[in-house]
């Protein structure tokens, strides 16, 4: 039995959205990271393991989802958490999302901070 769709397909893109750069309410509202934040990220061996934890930590604040694999970042978010981890944005290049790494930062956002897996949006 097929499965039921909830969102249309422009709505689940909407959904999954980031703030619009000048959005700068929300942008500071979620990507601003906090004293716990800088902790965690500060636990990670390499800048561009730091740099790639606290973008999957702002994807999961909003717009609540995963950072995709194939996803470039937005540049508004790549410097607004470079500037909060004080690494340049070119740290990023260093960061491979097949590793395994990224599903070890996903799992550890998951108990850190109790972010659920959903098929909300899934169809």
């Amino acid at each position: 039995m097929p499965r039921r769709r909830l969102l249309t397909d422009q709505q689940r893109s909407a959904f999954q959205s980031l703030p619009h750069p000048h959005d700068f309410h929300l942008i500071a509202r979620y990507y601003t990271l906090s004293d716990e934040d800088h902790e965690l990220i500060a636990r990670q061996s390499y800048p561009a393991y730091q740099f790639s934890l606290a973008l999957h930590l702002c994807y999961l604040r909003y717009p609540g989802r995963v950072w995709k694999i194939d996803e470039i970042p937005p540049d508004y978010l790549v410097n607004t958490i470079g500037e909060q981890l004080q690494l340049p944005a070119t740290t990023l290049a260093h960061y491979d999302p097949y590793s395994s790494n990224r599903r070890n930062q996903l799992q550890l956002l998951r108990q850190e901070y109790g972010f659920r897996r959903s098929n909300i949006i899934h169809s």
